[in-house]
Parts: structure tokens; sequence; C-alpha cells
């Protein structure tokens, strides 16, 4: 009988190592899987658009690894950011930006460590200076709106000046031609 229960914890002890053996397989499976996207989108950013490094970085599933997780997201972070950085197109920087602020966000969650504590500063640094630019070109939009609607009211204005002159005039004339054939 005690050879049995020797047989049975071996079986069981072989049965366990089987399943860590297989629960580490698919883990390594999925770490090679996110960095396969992340290397395309990394690949994909060369072109300096968001979309279509968006396109293989949501779908990615991370792994339960804290420490890879956070790894891969600050990856991400940095590709996005450098991203945000080459495009002259304020809407463009600005989505760019968000993502890797989302991005540094979650490395941070999954590990909290100096660099990522550091680029999150740098990332919101940028968000809100990107967000004071589009304000300033909001108003700005908003000023040079309204003196073109200012500029087009006096063109009306003095046009409609210029058409009561010529009105005047014709009366002038009219009243000088009747006066002369009477």
């Amino acid at each position: 009988e005690q050879k049995q229960q020797e047989l049975l914890r071996a079986q069981q002890y072989a049965k366990q190592q089987q399943l860590a053996s297989e629960k580490e397989k698919k883990l390594i499976e999925q770490r090679q899987k996110v960095q396969e996207l992340i290397t395309q989108g990394k690949n994909a950013a060369k072109k300096k658009q968001l979309e279509p490094v968006l396109a293989y970085f949501n779908t990615i599933t991370m792994p339960a690894d804290k420490k890879f997780a956070a790894a891969a997201y600050t990856d991400m972070a940095h590709i996005v950011y450098d991203i945000a950085n080459a495009t002259p197109n304020l809407e463009k920087k600005q989505a760019a930006l968000q993502k890797a602020e989302e991005y540094i966000t979650q490395a941070r969650a999954d590990q909290p460590t100096t660099e990522n504590a550091q680029f999150y500063a740098v990332v919101t640094n940028a968000v809100k200076q990107a967000d004071e630019q589009k304000k300033a070109f909001e108003a700005h939009q908003k000023q040079a709106a309204l003196q073109a609607r200012q500029a087009e009211e006096k063109k009306k204005q003095e046009a409609a000046a210029a058409q009561q002159q010529i009105e005047k005039l014709r009366t002038k004339i009219k009243n000088f031609i009747a006066a002369g054939k009477t």
C-alpha cells in the first residue's frame, strides 16, 4: 500500500509538472505573439502613421506576466510617442499622444519603475502641450473667422454705401435732365 501511495504521488507530481510545462509553453507562445505584433507595429511606424500601428497593437492580448506586459506596453508607448513627435497634424499628434499615455499608464500599473514614471511625465507633458496648441489653434481659427465675417460685413456696407451714392447721382442727373427740359 505504501508503494501504491508513492506511485500515486509520483503520478500526481508528474501530472503537475506536465501542467506546469504546458502552462509555461502557452505563456511563451503568448509572449512571442505579442513580440511579433509589436515588431510589426514598429515596422509600420516607419511610415509615421498611427492607424497601421494601432491595427497591430489593438490585436494584442497581453499574458498575465506583469513584468513582460509592462515592458511590452512601454515599447508600444515609445513607438506611438515617436509617431506623435513626427507628425505635424495636430489631431493625429493628440491621438498618438493619448495612446502613448494609455500604454505607459498600463506599463506603470503592471510594473511601476522609475523609467516608466519618467516617461509618463514626458508623455503627459506632451499631451498638455498638444492640448494647449489645439486650444491656441482653435482660438486663432475663431479669430480668423470673426475677422473674415467682419471684412465681409464691411464689404457689404461699402457696397451699400456705393449703391446709395449711385442712386443719389442718378437722382441728380434725372433732376438735371428734367430741369433742362422745362
